[in-house]
């Protein structure tokens, strides 16, 4: 058995443990300022894991989060990043850059290059009110 208090420690007894008891377990473990993840959530995810694996997320569990800032030459607080978006009626690539936004409420595309790119689309029927009215069509 692993020494109390180990990664190793930690991922057996998550894992063998009742939910709620595992739940404490977790919340001594992980950062203090992490500490909203430990929920029974995270642990039906931690126990599905490899062993390898659960040992790698429980090591990152208990790290502070890290936050990742783009440099741009615009001096914003935006990250662009480059993807690569596949269409699903004909399986064409595009590498486009895209703006990374973790507190969107939804995605959109810029018509004009769905156009110059010969992208299929169709109405949407009922749209909420953070989709575009045009979807790829299936």
């Amino acid at each position: 058995m692993a020494p109390g208090g180990s990664v190793l420690w930690t991922a057996q007894r998550i894992l063998e443990e009742p939910t709620d008891k595992a739940v404490g377990i977790l919340k001594l473990w992980i950062h203090p300022k992490r500490e909203a993840e430990a929920t029974e959530e995270m642990i039906a995810l931690l126990n599905d894991l490899s062993d390898y694996v659960v040992v790698r997320a429980l090591e990152q569990l208990k790290e502070p989060k890290k936050h990742i800032r783009g440099r741009t030459t615009t001096k914003t607080n935006q990250l662009n990043i480059n993807v690569i978006a596949e269409t699903i009626t004909d399986g064409r690539r595009f590498v486009i850059k895209s703006l990374l936004d973790c507190g969107s409420t939804g995605s959109a595309v810029d018509r004009k290059w769905v156009e110059r790119n010969d992208i299929p689309t169709r109405k949407v029927i009922i749209p909420s009110k953070y989709t575009t009215q045009m979807v790829a069509s299936t």
